[in-house]
């Protein structure tokens, strides 16, 4: 409209996987995970995500599913925080900055975000390497839907109307 690709509503530093990822994945693609769905899902996968502290209103949708028996929630940390707890999350124990790799011992929760699932992606996926093309590749094994939920309010929707560079 403006006739510049020099529009950006960034705040915080990116890396180059992250805006590929934001480009294939958020923007100008509408919502793609709504909360029913993450509460129906089955199988919730938060990726250096903290439903409570960082989006309360899905922390809320989480516990609805949990109360409802329609969701079962999993976690990729080192450890499981309250929040995490309170959701009777499964632990996937991972170092800060690891990736975890798609293996048998999680065949479980493979099997539940093949079966309709969702992966949720906090934006500290941006501080480890390689996180967004691991995702990428489950998400096309398993076919689960991939949702990626920022801290600030408006993030989301300026990723949307394309306010990053080179979108």
């Amino acid at each position: 409209v403006i006739g510049t690709n020099n529009v950006d509503a960034r705040w915080r530093r990116q890396s180059d996987e992250e805006l590929g990822f934001l480009g294939a994945h958020v923007a100008g693609r509408g919502l793609g995970v709504t909360y029913e769905d993450v509460q129906k899902s089955g199988t919730a996968l938060l990726v250096a995500f903290e439903a409570e502290d960082e989006c309360g209103s899905l922390f809320l949708r989480l516990r609805k599913g949990l109360s409802a028996g329609t969701v079962k929630v999993a976690t990729i940390a080192p450890l499981l925080s309250r929040g995490s707890e309170k959701l009777g999350a499964q632990l996937i124990a991972a170092r800060p900055g690891d990736a975890i790799a798609a293996d048998g011992a999680h065949a479980d929760l493979f099997q539940g975000l093949a079966d309709g699932g969702v992966i949720l992606v906090g934006e500290r996926a941006a501080q480890t390497p390689g996180l967004f093309a691991a995702l990428e590749r489950l998400c096309s094994r398993t076919g689960a839907k991939i949702a990626w939920v920022p801290r600030r309010s408006g993030d989301r929707g300026s990723v949307d109307a394309g306010l990053l560079p080179n979108l």
